[in-house]
């Protein structure tokens, strides 16, 4: 998850659920919850 590619993937696939016009609303939660998995990633790389 904390290579940049599996953090591309999931960007990506959030674009097309918007240009695909899958829910607006779910696209926002899914680009906060990846943000959020990254941050947390990165803080427990930080600490170990």
């Amino acid at each position: 998850m904390r290579s940049p590619y599996a953090l591309t993937r999931l960007q990506l696939a959030t674009a097309l659920m918007r240009q695909r016009h899958i829910g607006v609303y779910k696209c926002v939660r899914l680009e906060a919850k990846v943000h959020w998995l990254d941050s947390m990633i990165h803080s427990l790389l930080v600490l170990s």
